[in-house]
């Protein structure tokens, strides 16, 4: 499976603050809806798990204006488990 590479256009603007995970994030999935999904839905169980305010109910991963995703199955070490850049 293709491994996508997804980060916030704007990391600083106040629009992140809600979201679980607010770094770049390599996944692997079958195309960008996927791996926008899957970012999303890791973001939000990171979120669950760190702070006890509500979630929000949409998720900035989901959105290109918000998130870049782009293929990088020829990034060295891309991570295929969800891990954020800054994990590995």
């Amino acid at each position: 499976m293709p491994i996508y590479r997804l980060e916030p256009i704007d990391p600083t603007d106040s629009i992140w603050n809600g979201e679980g995970i607010k770094e770049a994030v390599l996944i692997e999935a079958a195309d960008e809806q996927m791996a926008r999904g899957r970012v999303a839905a890791l973001a939000f169980s990171n979120m669950r798990r760190s702070s006890p305010r509500r979630p929000a109910a949409t998720s900035l991963w989901l959105f290109s204006s918000a998130a870049s995703c782009i293929l990088a199955a020829d990034h060295p070490g891309a991570a295929t488990d969800g891990r954020s850049a800054g994990e590995r």
